[in-house]
């Protein structure tokens, strides 16, 4: 008994760190953008997002592609060779994506008419995937073994800093420069620290014989991850290329606030739902029942997060970056949100697909997404930035439906229980926001100030959709309980 109960809060105790990390690498970024963004223009804030997105999209190249060919390799008993022959190829790798950017920066320099220093920027921003290919191995190594308090205390180390550096470099006046020695030092800060934690260095330079079977399994993650990471960047380059760094500026607000809803969100729906999943079977019919149950529990948490944010998204942006940055960006905003909730309710049908064998799911949903999104925001690119939202909103909303029609048969999961499951909360959280923002109409609450009201309309807002959902959705309460009382007998 004594045992089960220590085993227990071990359990807990590794989920509740996975929140801190997942809000420490996410959202402790995102919210040092949101403080710098008020002291710099539209137009310097979509400079310094055209000359980052090339790096987003390709540092997922070590932070998923050579990092999970680690933990794979990692499992294998003879695993010494293989994870020396991954830190040559991550160096390897590194040195090709840091070059890769110094010549798009070139050519972006050539290319572009703006004043700001976009192509420099990005030149500047070619160091960081060298760092990036000395920790990637390391890391691997620590989420192999399931160092998470580690990962986390390390990380919000790291990102802590790197705050602190970008501040202090903001107040001398360094503008869009600013962000730019954040990412240069959370990278460096974050090789350093994983080398020293991990404790790892390479044994011996690994045979060219060594080095195949590691590579296709790097091509084949990293490939998988480019096109799941591609539609955030692609978006921002495109944006800034056609209608200019002013519509990116405001476009990346908006994609900045996504993420950091991402972060008040998908990391408890995780805690929350996961673990059902981890603990089925495909007998007896467990599995079939506790998908629905999952998807009920991950749609109860991120819906009343992503739309009560979309109706009060100019209210959010006003307080947050200045009422000039806030018309520029709330209505993307309130497209992306649809965006997020699209991806998050999504999330656990993944989830369960890779945990039935099919783990192909992902990539053809990923792909489908960037199809799609693209050729919607073809035609929206001539309009505006907030089109182009609207466009990927669409696309994210439209796929998530696709999802839920077509996955539910191939895991055997039956489709209209799983698609009610994520139809209640959101049909609640859709009732509580648009009374939320009838609410915030009212003469009343316009004469408050604006902190005061999006503080009024959180606490009103949630108070009606815990009252829907004991209405609407009332299995959703009897999941929470099932979630904790299983955890707590959890062995």
């Amino acid at each position: 008994m004594g045992r089960a109960v220590a085993v227990n809060r071990s359990n807990i105790s590794l989920g509740l760190w996975s929140i801190v990390l997942q809000w420490s690498r996410f959202a402790i970024a995102a919210l040092v953008f949101i403080c710098i963004a008020n002291w710099l223009s539209l137009a310097e804030i979509g400079a310094f997002a055209v000359a980052a997105a090339p790096l987003r999209f390709l540092q997922v190249v070590h932070r998923t592609g050579i990092t999970d060919a680690d933990i794979v390799a990692r499992s294998n008993l003879a695993h010494g060779k293989e994870t020396d022959a991954l830190f040559v190829i991550s160096i390897c790798v590194a040195f090709a994506l840091a070059a890769l950017l110094y010549f798009a920066s070139r050519m972006v320099g050539f290319l572009s008419e703006s004043e700001l220093p976009v192509g420099p920027m990005m030149a500047s921003l070619a160091i960081v995937p060298l760092f990036n290919g000395l920790a990637a191995v390391p890391e691997g190594i620590l989420r192999h073994s399931l160092r998470v308090r580690a990962l986390a205390l390390r990380t919000m180390a790291v990102q802590s800093v790197s705050a602190g550096l970008t501040f202090v470099a903001a107040s001398h006046g360094l503008g869009p420069w600013s962000l730019v020695l954040f990412l240069i030092a959370n990278a460096v800060l974050g090789a350093v620290s994983a080398l020293f934690i991990a404790r790892w260095r390479p044994s011996c330079l690994p045979r060219p014989k060594h080095l195949f079977g590691p590579a296709r399994s790097v091509l084949v993650l990293s490939g998988q991850a480019l096109v799941s990471n591609a539609l955030q960047p692609l978006l921002q380059l495109s944006v800034g290329y056609w209608l200019g760094l002013a519509d990116a500026g405001a476009f990346q607000i908006a994609m900045r606030f996504l993420g950091l809803l991402d972060a008040i969100a998908v990391a408890p729906a995780r805690y929350l739902a996961l673990p059902l999943l981890s603990g089925s079977g495909r007998g007896n019919g467990w599995f079939e029942r506790t998908v629905p149950r999952a998807v009920r529990l991950s749609a109860l948490v991120s819906a009343p997060v992503y739309l009560g944010a979309a109706c009060t998204a100019p209210l959010i942006l006003a307080v947050f970056v200045g009422p000039d940055h806030a018309r520029s960006s709330a209505a993307m905003f309130q497209f992306l949100c649809f965006l997020g909730l699209a991806n998050a309710v999504s999330m656990i049908l993944l989830q369960a697909s890779v945990a039935a064998g099919r783990a192909d799911v992902a990539l053809w949903r990923s792909l489908g997404l960037l199809i799609l999104s693209a050729v919607l925001a073809w035609p929206a690119l001539g309009y505006s930035a907030t089109a182009v939202a609207g466009s990927a909103a669409v696309a994210g909303m439209c796929i998530s439906i696709c999802m839920f029609c077509t996955v539910p048969p191939k895991i055997d999961v039956p489709v209209k229980p799983t698609a009610r499951a994520a139809a209640w909360p959101v049909m609640a959280a859709l009732s509580m926001g648009f009374m939320i923002h009838a609410l915030a109409r009212t003469p009343a609450l316009q004469n408050l100030s604006d902190p005061l009201q999006l503080g009024l309309l959180v606490v009103v807002g949630l108070s009606i959709y815990a009252i829907l959902i004991r209405l609407m959705a009332k299995e959703s309460i009897t999941d929470l309980a099932f979630v904790f009382k299983s955890q707590e007998s959890r062995p």
